[in-house]
């Protein structure tokens, strides 16, 4: 018989072997399926990287740290084809939508849908019954106040 004190520890210890399982299962995950603070963090080695590699100043790698955070807080780094992502390696490879003006020296994300369809494609056609009812009627009001006024010059 095991004493109270042995069964608690083992508890323990399962509770322990689970959360490292589901630790290790969500480092796994895809980019949409990671937590927010995990973005950030990946998102900043990302800029440390990219900076490097463009000879971008301290600055302009800060200006990006900033820029990416507010991306985050608007979601326009929210979905799996904003940012392709390694899972294996748990890195940002690219983000193929980042622009960086050498004018301006700031950054930009490029909107990558082509596939938009305007708004005005999808409305329904326009009636031509209801122009050519509208010049009827036009017609027919300006006889009428033709023909007041002819009562009235009597």
């Amino acid at each position: 018989m095991q004493t109270p004190m042995a069964d608690g520890a083992d508890d323990v210890d399962r509770v322990h072997e689970m959360l490292e399982k589901e630790k290790q299962s969500n480092k796994m995950d895809s980019w949409n399926k990671i937590d927010k603070m995990m973005k950030v963090r990946k998102l900043n080695a990302y800029a440390d990287r990219y900076g490097r590699e463009h000879g971008l100043s301290i600055q302009e790698i800060k200006s990006l740290k900033a820029f990416f955070l507010n991306c985050l807080d608007t979601s326009r780094l929210s979905k799996s084809k904003d940012v392709i992502y390694d899972r294996e390696t748990q890195e940002i490879k690219d983000l193929p939508s980042l622009v960086f003006h050498p004018v301006q020296r700031n950054f930009t994300l490029r909107i990558l849908d082509v596939k938009r369809v305007s708004t005005l494609k999808a409305l329904a056609p326009r009636r031509k019954k209801s122009e050519e009812e509208g010049a009827t009627e036009a017609k027919e009001t300006a006889t009428e106040t033709t023909a007041t006024e002819a009562t009235c010059s009597l």
